[in-house]
């Protein structure tokens, strides 16, 4: 059984909300993430996931606070330019820490921006929030985490060691936005669709969806967010690349094998009658209500494994996502 495998692929053509969707996904330099798991129990997100990226450098995009901006403008007294601490700013009053790509975290006047409006760069993010796929969001320390509702994600190559951005959970089924319970992981009016991706350090985040790959269908792009919300990508058991593994409600356990509905199998676009609802692993590092109900559609034939009705020993079920991890 192989761990899931987050990596991403970075960019900064996707700052900017609209023409800049087109340039995403033709040169797939943006918004990436993979989450690939091998056949096995599925298991799940790698319990610390290694993040998508926007260009969450502000790659170029703060130029303006960068280049000669930077140069012409530093100050080593906590004004434009002078180095700062993201999660604790020693800027001067009336700036903010913000995020060059060249210089890293760097004193800034803040932006216009409250939490979670559009952004091209982080100049353009009021103070406390950086820009991170094309959304104002607040840092967090990789070991301390956010509030609720909010999950800290690394951003690989994003800000600095220990330090992620708090992103929004989700309901991986209904797509709602935990912290407001807004629909479709709160999309905004800007072009753009977000969807409910996971697992990703034991919780499933809103990202924006890049395709709408379905149950069994093979992405352009091997990257979670090129499937529909409500999926992760799954190995094909040929070793021929990743699918969209539909998830499902495994609540019932091995009294509903197939899931239970109205988020089933079947009803998630499965075809075959060997495919079963299995639980995530221990690795995926899911607790509480998502550990004991979140599933994914696993074809216990084609994996050449055993199907749940006969996996009686307990260790058995356990290891092929036949019951919930401990």
């Amino acid at each position: 059984m192989r761990a899931v495998v987050l990596a991403a692929a970075l960019g900064s053509a996707c700052h900017d909300y609209g023409a800049a969707l087109d340039a995403c996904r033709r040169d797939g330099r943006c918004f990436a993430e993979t989450g690939v798991a091998g056949g096995g129990n599925g298991g799940g997100g790698a319990a610390g996931g290694a993040g998508l990226d926007s260009g969450s450098d502000d790659a170029g995009a703060d130029a303006g606070s960068g280049d000669a901006g930077f140069d012409a403008g530093f100050d080593a007294g906590g004004l434009t330019g002078a180095p700062c601490d993201l999660l604790g700013s020693t800027c001067a009053p009336g700036y903010r820490c913000g995020w060059n790509r060249d210089a890293g975290a760097v004193c800034s006047a803040p932006g216009a921006q409250r939490l979670h409006g559009s952004c091209m760069t982080s100049d353009e993010c009021a103070a406390g929030l950086l820009c991170e796929s094309a959304l104002c969001k607040p840092p967090c320390a990789l070991a301390a985490g956010c509030d609720g509702g909010f999950s800290c994600f690394d951003v690989e190559g994003g800000f600095g060691a220990g330090v992620g951005v708090c992103e929004p959970t989700c309901d991986p089924f209904s797509g709602l936005r935990n912290f407001d319970r807004k629909p479709a992981c709160g999309t905004p009016d800007t072009g753009l669709v977000f969807g409910c991706y996971g697992p990703s350090r034991g919780e499933f985040i809103c990202m924006v969806s890049l395709g709408m790959g379905r149950h069994g269908e093979v992405p352009a792009v091997p990257w979670m967010n090129q499937c529909a919300s409500g999926h992760r990508l799954l190995e094909l058991p040929d070793g021929g690349g990743p699918m969209c593994d539909a998830l499902c409600d495994a609540t019932a356990g091995r009294n509903l094998p197939g899931g239970q509905p109205p988020y089933d199998c079947a009803t998630r676009g499965a075809t075959s009658p060997t495919e079963e609802c299995r639980y995530f692993g221990a690795d995926a590092g899911l607790r509480g209500l998502l550990a004991s109900r979140v599933g994914y559609c696993f074809d216990y034939a084609a994996y050449s494994q055993p199907s749940c009705a006969d996996a009686d020993d307990a260790g058995v079920a356990l290891e092929h996502g036949c019951a919930p991890a401990p």
